[in-house]
């Protein structure tokens, strides 16, 4: 129990130099919703990074544009154009699921 309090504050010193809160980050939370509508892939929105891997491998390796940015700022997602869903031919190469870090596209039926 010692080392354990010990932790605890050593992590509370740097953001106490800070003035680090948890009030501090106050504001709107993005209210998003996941896709299923394609037979074979689900996109969860709210777990999205927008690192732009997926956008890359289906641009660059897959040599196709399904996928991009939408929207601008606070709002900006991953999506398809016009938000609408993923085209039912999508599913053939699953490049974007294999290269998403952190699940937010992923096959609707695990093998």
């Amino acid at each position: 129990m010692f080392v354990q309090s010990e932790t605890i504050l050593h992590a509370q010193v740097p953001s106490q130099k800070v003035w680090a809160s948890p009030d501090a980050i106050v504001g709107d939370r993005l209210v998003v919703n996941y896709d299923t509508w394609h037979p074979v892939i689900i996109h969860d929105r709210n777990k999205c990074i927008k690192c732009g891997i997926c956008i890359k491998m289906c641009a660059e390796v897959v040599n196709k544009t399904l996928l991009g940015y939408r929207n601008r700022g606070f709002a900006t997602e991953v999506g398809t154009a016009l938000g609408r869903p993923l085209p039912g031919s999508c599913g053939d190469c699953i490049a974007c699921i294999d290269a998403c870090p952190v699940g937010t596209l992923d096959k609707r039926i695990k093998p």
